[in-house]
């Protein structure tokens, strides 16, 4: 991978991150538990993805 790539992965990582974290700021405490759930299953996806286990 070339270093824009790189760059453009991370950015792109970080950009998400954030959305995440505002998402849960906004989010009222029965909400939290189901986005919870749905960053770790996200995570859980990227990271087999990158460790090729599809």
């Amino acid at each position: 991978m070339d270093e824009w790539l790189i760059s453009r992965l991370i950015a792109s990582w970080r950009d998400q991150v954030w959305r995440n974290a505002i998402d849960r700021v906004v989010a009222s405490q029965a909400e939290r538990a189901s986005l919870t759930q749905k960053v770790e299953k996200a995570c859980l996806e990227i990271a087999n993805s990158i460790l090729f286990k599809r």
